[in-house]
């Protein structure tokens, strides 16, 4: 006669111990979309970069960039060849650089800002999708100018507050009902200055009928 054993809260096909199994019946709940975005293929490429090398970091420390900071923002480093108009891409042969994601206002990353290691006025963008550095920072309440800088880095640097300008083709549409903002400099407030301005509409003229053309 073969034994058999028997192992408590057993549960096989339904049964359990020889019993029929009482199924949990109970409404499933509500979907829950409180959540953020999925992380894109930007982000996820962007993060698989790594951390920065020593020489990355050193150079972020010596800007004023806290580590704070760094964590946050998830700063990374990579290998990258640049191309005109301030375009960059991926390139294991390439310079070593440093990777900041820039978010649009609901926190989608829309593009990775790049520029070489002790060369941020170098900076570029990956797809040139975002014209502005921290985006969501316009949509806050504000007492004070919102303070602008001219790198990416000099963003980081002042605690990842306020913009950082990247195209000022079409941003001035959405700065036109935003907040005042306040340049590093004079120069650099002209520099906003003229840049933001809307462009000029093209001169409307009326034509005037030509005489003596008859109606065929």
């Amino acid at each position: 006669m073969m034994d058999t054993l028997e192992k408590p809260g057993a549960e096989v096909a339904g049964t359990h111990l020889g019993a029929p199994l009482e199924m949990d019946w109970s409404p499933t709940p509500e979907p829950d979309f409180s959540f953020g975005p999925l992380p894109s293929l930007l982000e996820c490429e962007a993060l698989a970069q790594g951390f920065p090398s020593r020489e990355g970091l050193a150079s972020l420390r010596a800007a004023g960039v806290s580590d704070r900071i760094i964590g946050d923002l998830h700063i990374t480093g990579a290998n990258a060849r640049f191309f005109s108009r301030r375009r960059w891409d991926y390139d294991p042969s390439g310079i070593p650089v440093l990777l900041v994601m820039v978010h649009d206002r609901y926190g989608e990353v829309v593009d990775v800002i790049a520029w070489p290691i002790g060369r941020p006025e170098k900076w570029a963008r990956l797809t040139a999708k975002a014209n502005i550095l921290g985006e969501a920072a316009l949509h806050l309440a504000h007492t004070d100018p919102l303070p602008a800088y001219r790198t990416p880095l000099g963003w980081l640097a002042g605690g990842a507050i306020g913009v950082c300008i990247l195209d000022a083709t079409y941003v001035w549409r959405k700065l036109r009902s935003g907040p005042p903002l306040s340049g590093e400099d004079l120069e650099h407030a002209k520099e906003i200055q003229v840049a933001l301005a809307p462009p000029e509409p093209p001169k409307v003229y009326v034509r005037q009928p030509v005489k003596g053309r008859k109606a065929a």
